[in-house]
């Protein structure tokens, strides 16, 4: 039964714990905390070690942990930004004088037999008399309970060490009387480095990963120790892994090593090798890495063109390297994610190993309940079990409601100003030209056989129609100069007529200026053109097709979201915010999404990348038999527009070039100054209509402070009021009336991992002091309120990815240790687990309650404008995301991940590519 459950209902399990002094027991961390000038001294270092060697190799900072972690053999982490350097074990300050002075002469060019030890530079001198003093960690958990933590960061970096190692002194049970040894690394996290998962072929291999990390949650008194697990692929090549796990030997945390260079070109650090070399230490697991490197080049290096690579296909033992999240053959042998069961055993590993000192966070299921969407299936059991012909049918045709009716694209294209819709398929070869026609057949409920070469198809009567133009010299990649243009492709439209082009593309090539997609999208765009792209699949197999023969994914996904593009919104939304005494008062509102990403340097730029901002308005009708419309708003096009003109302007532009600021908090400024003149222009336009506010908390809460957990209960003062939230600086007429922040990070949220119903004879007993049992719900799709310290609770909707409701439920009742190893194997598939979004009314002046609020943003997650199931997101912070992944620059732009960035970090296991 759920600590503290005390009343009947439904409560959520979830890898979660308080990180309380009883949890941490007598651990004890050495820190050293350095003053200004001696991080003064080290500034200097780094910019030296920048200048000298470029952007492809470790910062010193990481070269000086991974050499300590080596040298000690134990867990240490130093943090310029933190100005600390800590341990789990004593440091003597000989060894970190001598560490310090050989890293800086060898920064700055001095030959290392050249570095005297007998003289330490002033940084070396300055760090090593720097007193380390012993933290109890349990006295930095003393907190008060009506208050958010006020926890020192680094507690943050070290309270993982020896949770992990108390986690790895018995074997993780995973089922049927198995067990699988577990070793920590010196990032505090758990690896089953002794008992991988294999490939069916025998010759690639995957490990359990499973991570420590200390989180906080709104208005929760004490931080929370949040645990979860997932597959990290082994690679059998070291040259082309940015990063390795080396076993350094019994007793001793595994080391996560980060190589320099690039792809076929890696290294490991010079400057740790020979920092080791010059205090005498030459045979450490770096060195062997450095040997192996040696070899696999020499590989490289004699290799005939043509001719296949072959690297290490045996069981790795010391050198695991770490493949690339994008390697195809590891990602055929190995799905991600670890599934439903291997995280109910973490959980019950969890409890044996802290016992009585586990206090989880308590999550009960609201009364808020979501209405049936057009595709969904009258119960769960109909989709997952479709014994019969005559249920696999039903089911076919309730998931093809998924499309809007003809009348609701009209009316929504009326409401754009437009008196109809016509598409414009762009193809070259006939397989896309009838996987488009065959789509269109299944949106509108035709039966179209054939089309003519440029003739105009309707589709629905004379408001929407279709023509399919044959243009391979537009669309097929090659030199841009030998394009034709947008406007020798396109047909014109006719007076009040909205083109959408729909067009056939390959993979994208290498080479940027022959990647035909990039090019024709811009240009359509900047004919104002809404498109979308469907990629052929000529000599791929076939999915398999459902009862009614439907068997093309894809081409709907594509459709569906060229709706999206257009800012087509039907009444599916007005109907998932209805109540059964009308429509809600979250309903009577606008709900502005903001989305903000800082891209990275393109290539010859310099200066400060900028922050890309773009947003969306989903605003309600004047009338209720009238639609929704969207808006959108880009930094590049900062005007409130329908959205597909908004989308298409963005699109028509590039990103904005690296900026002349040089600190983030002055671009955070420009942010804050251009987001609430957007919000001050859209208020005006609404007409007195309130408006909501929902942002992602990862990406804003450092731009604006009041979204962040541990600003929660302050109250600013007046040389920071007008930038705490959005729309701060607006006078109270102009404010949203409500602003709410999601998480959706899987590092950040606590994972569920089964629901615990507590009858009420159960919360009696409890209540009385007696024992009391539970019965377990494997899955949960449901709100969730979480029983706070102190002020407004936060709310979590728990879903299950369609993937799982739909496809064989591997990993619900079995760990991959289970699997079954052939050539159709289990191992093969993503496993996936449930997820968990937080969302937060950081701020509510509406008539609506908190939860009022919260129930409108679930109920716009789980009615998504055209996706089958939920999205992680609600309807406007999705469609602002997406204007900008949809951005042809954008996938040339994403910042790349810098060479000290933790190298087990994996993408999300549960949602597929973009935002679902």
């Amino acid at each position: 039964m759920p600590d503290g459950a005390l009343e009947a209902g439904k409560y959520l399990d979830t890898l979660a714990l308080r990180c309380t002094p009883a949890l941490i027991g007598d651990t004890v961390i050495y820190l050293r905390e350095l003053d200004q000038e001696t991080m003064g001294l080290w500034w200097q270092l780094e910019r030296a070690a920048k200048q000298r060697t470029g952007r492809e190799v470790q910062p010193p900072h990481s070269v000086a942990t991974t050499v300590l972690r080596v040298i000690t053999g134990g867990f240490v982490h130093f943090s310029p930004q933190g100005r600390f350097l800590a341990s789990l074990q004593p440091i003597r300050s000989t060894l970190l004088e001598r560490v310090f002075t050989v890293l800086e002469g060898i920064v700055h060019g001095i030959p290392v037999e050249e570095v005297d030890l007998n003289e330490p530079t002033r940084l070396a001198a300055r760090v090593a008399a720097t007193a380390e003093q012993p933290k109890s960690l349990a006295e930095q958990l003393a907190v008060s309970e009506a208050e958010q933590p006020r926890v020192p960061g680094w507690v943050y970096d070290t309270v993982g060490w020896d949770l992990s190692s108390r986690l790895a002194r018995k074997p993780f049970q995973h089922g049927d009387g198995h067990a699988v040894p577990l070793r920590p690394d010196v990032t505090g996290r758990l690896v089953a480095l002794d008992d991988p998962w294999v490939s069916a072929d025998g010759m690639s291999y995957a490990l359990s990963r499973t991570t420590v990390s200390l989180k906080t949650l709104p208005n929760v008194s004490t931080p929370v120790v949040l645990l979860g697990s997932s597959v990290t692929r082994i690679s059998n090549s070291l040259v082309f892994s940015k990063t390795a796990i080396g076993d350094q030997g019994t007793g001793k945390p595994l080391l996560n090593v980060s190589l320099d260079g690039r792809g076929g070109a890696r290294s490991v650090s010079m400057f740790a090798l020979q920092t080791l070399s010059r205090l005498s230490m030459n045979d450490t697991v770096l060195h062997a890495m450095s040997d192996r490197l040696t070899v696999e080049k020499k590989v490289l290096a004699e290799r005939k063109k043509g001719e296949p690579l072959a690297f290490f296909t045996e069981r790795p033992v010391t050198i695991w390297p770490v493949a690339a999240k994008n390697s195809r053959y590891l990602s055929a042998n190995f799905g991600v994610g670890a599934g439903m069961e291997h995280l109910r055993r973490l959980q019950e590993h969890a409890s044996q190993t802290f016992g009585d000192d586990v206090e989880r966070l308590l999550m009960r299921e609201t009364a808020v309940r979501f209405g049936a969407r057009p595709n969904d299936p009258a119960s769960t059991k109909l989709e997952s079990e479709p014994k019969t012909p005559e249920r696999a049918i039903e089911l076919a045709r309730i998931k093809a409601r998924i499309f809007p009716t003809a009348e609701a694209i009209h009316a929504s294209v009326r409401a754009l100003g437009h008196d109809r819709l016509r598409f414009v398929c762009l193809w070259y070869s006939d397989d896309v030209r009838q996987r488009m026609l065959k789509i269109f057949n299944r949106a509108f409920n035709l039966d179209l056989k054939d089309t003519e070469p440029g003739a105009e198809i309707p589709l629905a009567g004379d408001k929407i129609s279709a023509t399919f133009i044959e243009a391979p010299d537009f669309l097929r990649h090659g030199p841009a100069a030998v394009r034709p243009s947008a406007t020798k492709v396109l047909p014109e439209a006719a007076g009040g007529e909205l083109l959408a082009a729909w067009c056939e593309t390959e993979m994208s090539v290498p080479d940027d200026e022959e990647d035909a997609k990039t090019h024709t999208s811009v240009m359509l765009a900047r004919a104002g053109v809404p498109n979308q792209y469907l990629v052929t699949r000529e000599g791929k197999r076939k999915p398999k097709a459902d009862a009614l023969g439907f068997d093309d994914h894809p081409a709907q996904a594509a459709l569906l979201d060229l709706f999206r593009s257009l800012g087509i919104v039907d009444d599916r939304i007005s109907g998932a915010l209805a109540t059964k005494e009308g429509a809600s008062g979250f309903a009577s509102m606008a709900h502005i999404g903001i989305r903000v990403r800082k891209q990275s340097r393109r290539p010859g730029e310099k200066g400060s990348p900028k922050y890309v901002v773009t947003a969306s308005a989903l605003v309600p009708p004047a009338r209720e038999d009238e639609p929704w419309r969207l808006l959108g708003w880009s930094l590049t096009g900062p005007t409130w527009q329908p959205y597909h003109r908004a989308q298409t302007d963005f699109h028509a532009r590039q990103f904005p070039p690296a900026s002349s600021f040089q600190r983030d908090d002055e671009q955070w400024s420009e942010v804050r100054r251009l987001v609430d003149q957007a919000l001050e222009d859209l208020a005006d336009d609404l007409d007195d209509v309130p408006y909501t506010v929902t942002v992602d908390a990862e990406e804003t809460r450092r731009i604006w402070p009041g979204l962040q957990n541990s600003r929660l209960d302050e109250r600013p003062d007046a040389n920071v009021a007008q930038g705490w939230l959005p729309g701060a600086s607006l006078d109270t007429a102009s404010q949203p009336c409500a602003i709410v922040r999601l998480n959706t990070s899987s590092i950040e949220m606590p994972k569920p991992t089964a629901v615990s119903a507590v009858s009420k004879e159960a919360a009696t007993n409890a209540a009385n002091g007696e024992s009391a049992g539970s019965s377990k719900q494997a899955t949960a799709r449901s709100l969730y309120r979480l029983t706070t310290d102190f002020g407004s609770p936060a709310w979590y909707l728990c879903s299950v990815p369609v993937q799982f409701d739909g496809g064989q439920r591997v990993g619900e009742k079995y760990t991959r240790w289970s699997a079954r190893n052939d050539p159709t194997a289990e191992m093969r598939q993503n496993w996936y687990t449930m997820n968990a979004t937080e969302i937060f009314p950081v701020a509510n002046r509406s008539d609506l309650s908190d939860e009022g609020l919260v129930a409108g943003i679930a109920k716009l997650c789980h009615q998504t404008l055209y996706w089958t199931n939920r999205a992680k997101y609600p309807v406007p912070l999705h469609a602002a995301a997406q204007m900008d992944l949809d951005h042809p620059q954008y996938r040339r732009t994403i910042a790349p991940e810098t060479p000290d960035d933790d190298i087990l970090d994996e993408p999300d296991d549960e949602w597929p590519e973009t935002l679902f």
